[in-house]
């Protein structure tokens, strides 16, 4: 019953979505984070509601691209809530739940993949015009 009821918050969540776009690379250092820290700033400041979802589990980089290194998250009854760094840009990385910024963190598919349906689904991102997917 569980996993019902998650699986209805996460489509929840994601009908509020409308536009999802993922920046990705089967290389790394090439400049994903770049780009997407860049894209998101950009829309944002055209106005749009924007979104920027940082799922690289091993070296989460968009907190520390745009000064966000010391932000708290909150957590309430309706779900965690996303670090806002511009009026209409919110950010989720799991840079802000590591609590040893140099802590290595070693997970296989599964629990990546969990991590990232959970900040899908527990993140009240709200209304997004644009969710960028780093």
């Amino acid at each position: 019953m569980q996993n019902n009821n998650q699986d209805q918050k996460l489509t929840a969540n994601i009908k509020k979505i409308k536009n999802i776009i993922f920046i990705l690379s089967g290389k790394g250092g090439v400049g994903k984070s770049t780009i997407s820290a860049n894209l998101a700033v950009t829309l944002a400041q055209k106005n749009y509601q924007v979104g920027l979802l940082d799922v690289d589990i091993h070296g989460p980089s968009i907190p520390k691209m745009l000064g966000l290194e010391e932000a708290k998250l909150q957590i309430t009854p309706s779900g965690i809530q996303p670090i806002t760094a511009l009026p209409n840009l919110l950010v989720m990385s799991m840079a802000f739940l590591i609590p040893e910024k140099d802590a290595p963190i070693i997970w296989r598919g599964p629990m990546k993949m969990a991590a990232i349906q959970q900040f899908l689904r527990d993140v009240e991102w709200g209304q997004l015009d644009y969710l960028i997917i780093d």
